[in-house]
């Protein structure tokens, strides 16, 4: 489940803010920071950010379970 749009940019405009203290978070803080978020804010926001986001990314698209909810046919 993802948060609501406002927490959505709050935890964007962190991330922006802070690139500095990315150094003292561990990476499974931010694996877990990304669950929150949804696939396109990743992928286009967050990832481009540098290089070790975009590493940090594709770990969570790597590591993440897909589900396809409810698929009506």
């Amino acid at each position: 489940m993802f948060l609501p749009q406002c927490l959505q940019f709050f935890c964007l405009f962190l991330l922006w803010l802070l690139p500095a203290l990315s150094d003292f978070i561990s990476a499974d803080c931010w694996l877990s920071v990304f669950e929150l978020l949804p696939p396109r804010q990743l992928g286009l926001g967050i990832a481009l950010i540098s290089h070790r986001f975009d590493y940090y990314v594709e770990e969570h698209f790597k590591t993440r379970r897909w589900s396809l909810e409810y698929v009506q046919i």
